[in-house]
């Protein structure tokens, strides 16, 4: 009888190792029951506890599309990113024109990127989307209206595919403070006053991030083309870059 057991137990262990060396042959998306690949986060907390869950489990980078709708005000939506800054951990962010009509947007963008966040900036941002660690991704289940539901998605090859989509924006952005590293600021406002027209953004969003009335950015705006020997907005930004590249 303990003959034979041990000849069982023998067969067991072999029979185990070549179930292990089987399962090392199929991709780790068919090693994995479909309904671990994607999870769904309903309600605005639970969306925001997810976020925060995952920015911090991050080990090496996060990937950023950043525009319209938030589950939380724009300075609670930004902790996380910037504890995960704070822990070296690389993050790359893509902001649509739109992200910046929020209040208070634009300037907790710029403390992100003085935390160490590469900050573009992309007319054409399709949808809002954090990457982790190239292997986990967060988005809303819709494109318009508050987020009240997410999607959290482990699949490889859907992860993979966002990771694509977000590098061929990356390469077509614009870095958030290209137009203005190299012009002087009269009283500060308008070294700030030309990032945000690089960014795109109405009248009304910038007046109201620099705590002025629409008539007064008018004037400030008037006297920037002027001082850069331009008529238009589009000039204004022509001139900054060559400004730019001769300094």
């Amino acid at each position: 009888m303990s003959a034979l057991a041990a000849r069982r137990r023998q067969e067991l262990g072999e029979a185990e190792r070549t179930a292990l060396h089987l399962a090392a042959q199929y991709p780790a998306e068919q090693r994995t029951h479909p309904d671990e690949l994607i999870e769904v986060v309903v309600g605005r907390p639970a969306v925001a506890a997810r976020f925060a869950h995952l920015a911090q489990r991050i080990e090496h980078e996060m990937l950023v599309l950043d525009r319209p709708p938030y589950a939380q005000t724009v300075s609670d939506a930004n902790g996380p990113e910037i504890d995960a800054l704070t822990r070296g951990i690389s993050v790359r962010g893509i902001y649509a024109p739109e992200a910046f009509e929020e209040p208070g947007a634009f300037f907790q963008a710029r403390r992100a990127e003085e935390a160490g966040e590469r900050a573009r900036v992309h007319a054409d941002v399709p949808m809002k989307l954090v990457i982790v660690d190239g292997a986990t991704a967060m988005l809303p289940m819709t494109a318009t209206g508050d987020v009240e539901s997410s999607m959290v998605v482990h699949a490889p090859m859907v992860v993979a595919a966002l990771v694509r989509m977000f590098e061929l924006l990356w390469r077509q952005a614009s870095p958030l403070s290209d137009w203005a590293d190299h012009i002087e600021p009269n009283d500060g406002i308008d070294h700030e006053l030309l990032l945000m027209l690089g960014t795109g953004m109405k009248d009304e969003a910038v007046a109201r991030e620099l705590g002025i009335s629409v008539r007064t950015l008018g004037r400030r705006l008037s006297g920037l083309l002027e001082a850069l020997g331009a008529r238009t907005r589009f000039q204004a930004g022509l001139q900054a870059s060559r400004r730019d590249r001769s300094g």
